[in-house]
């Protein structure tokens, strides 16, 4: 009888290591099971990545060297769009050169043709005297992108005028309707103004408001905007405009340009509120040399 029990321990044992054996296999088909409830789902949706980024006016260096330290920076984060402020166009200060063209003839270069870069630009005032550091030309605000203008805006703003005459200075915005994957949309860019008194900002903040009101549907702002996020401009921009930053201390001014380091947050990227189907996924700050500001990246998820 014992004898029988043990044999048959033996066996049952025997059994039990065969299945064991089994169940390692390879071809074991719950090596492959994948748990539906617990599968990573990629997020569904069109992303758009935007850059902001103030360039000094391309006067770093004043040669093609600064264009092409400035196309690298922004080449390096392969953005869909760029906002950029303090843009020349045929002035002394910067040789002569366009500075729209020159970045996207090096953006185009940068993709190996894959991206033909386009903008457009609109001009805030007119320098015009000839033998002046600035001589004549423009200056003003312009967005660059690889996607298709659909249709292209510019405007001004005026300054306050209850500041002095040497403290006024007009502004623009530069702004396109543009489509990415079917999904048609506003990209603006501008540039308040950067005096220590506050009073032209404000006045600039409602006139932006008014401007953007004429552009209907989902629209993104970018722009060197001279105020801290605290300060009496911003509050009344984001009544209209969704902040989109991941902390008051992703400070944007001065870059490492000439040793420095920031200290200030005045450069942003936002879109217009409300909007449930834009969600910002990511937001950054670029520090580079090529110009004083540094560059901020913001990614959208748009669905």
């Amino acid at each position: 009888m014992k004898h029988n029990e043990k044999m048959a321990g033996i066996v049952l044992l025997a059994w039990i290591l065969l299945l064991l054996a089994v169940s390692c296999k390879e071809d074991n088909p719950l090596d492959k099971y994948v748990d539906p409830s617990k599968a990573i789902i990629p997020p569904s949706g069109t992303l758009v990545k935007i850059m902001q980024y103030n360039i000094y006016g391309a006067r770093g260096l004043y040669l093609s060297k600064d264009f092409d330290a400035l196309a690298e920076v922004i080449h390096a984060q392969n953005p869909d769009f760029v906002s950029i402020n303090e843009v020349d166009s045929a002035t002394n200060r910067s040789k002569g050169t366009i500075h729209t063209e020159e970045l996207c003839k090096r953006l185009s270069a940068l993709s190996g043709g894959k991206d033909i870069w386009k903008w457009n630009y609109a001009i805030a005032f007119e320098f015009g005297t000839p033998g002046a550091y600035s001589g004549v030309g423009t200056y003003g605000d312009a967005v660059l992108t690889k996607h298709e203008i659909i249709e292209s805006r510019d405007f001004q703003m005026q300054p306050d005028e209850t500041q002095g005459t040497e403290e006024r200075e007009v502004r623009s915005v530069a702004a396109i309707r543009t489509k990415v994957d079917g999904q048609e949309f506003w990209m603006v860019s501008t540039h308040l103004d950067h005096r220590s008194i506050e009073l032209s900002r404000i006045y600039q903040a409602k006139q932006l408001k008014d401007i953007l009101s004429s552009m209907p549907g989902r629209l993104f702002l970018a722009g060197d905007l001279n105020a801290v996020p605290t300060s009496e401009t911003m509050k009344l921009i984001f009544g209209y405009m969704q902040k989109c930053y991941m902390s008051e201390t992703q400070y944007t001014f001065p870059s490492f340009w000439k040793g420095a380091s920031p200290t200030s947050m005045i450069d942003y990227v936002m879109y217009m509120t409300p909007d449930i189907h834009v969600k910002c996924t990511g937001y950054k700050v670029i520090q580079n040399t090529a110009s004083d500001h540094c560059a901020v990246v913001a990614t959208f998820l748009l669905d």
